[in-house]
């Protein structure tokens, strides 16, 4: 199972996501191979609202991050198995993700 939420924030501007996604393989013929979620996010990104963020900027169809977690390209990763995203350099955010990379799931915060 994939637990995944959306919400409406309590000033009904954005949706909230709170989701535990499982890795899957990203060759289902080669289990030996690589597993991934199937998104590519970017950190570093100055936003409209004066803070550096990171998103999502490819979800590969398919994917669990098509999906389960239905992500979109343009979606703010807010957390990453609890590190908070916001303010941080590309450099820091990449950190934070390819410490996961051998994790079986990840759990993410997310904005729309």
């Amino acid at each position: 199972q994939h637990p995944v939420s959306w919400k409406v924030s309590p000033d009904g501007s954005k949706l909230l996501g709170h989701m535990v996604l499982h890795k899957t393989f990203e060759d289902p013929r080669d289990p030996s191979g690589k597993k991934t979620l199937g998104l590519k996010v970017t950190g570093g990104r100055m936003t409209e609202h004066g803070y550096v963020g990171a998103f999502v900027t490819k979800v590969k169809k398919g994917s669990v991050a098509d999906t389960v977690a239905n992500l979109t390209a343009g979606d703010e990763v807010v957390m990453w198995n609890g590190k908070c995203l916001r303010n941080l350099s590309f450099d820091d955010v990449y950190d934070v993700i390819f410490a996961s990379q051998n994790d079986f799931k990840v759990e993410l915060a997310v904005e729309r």
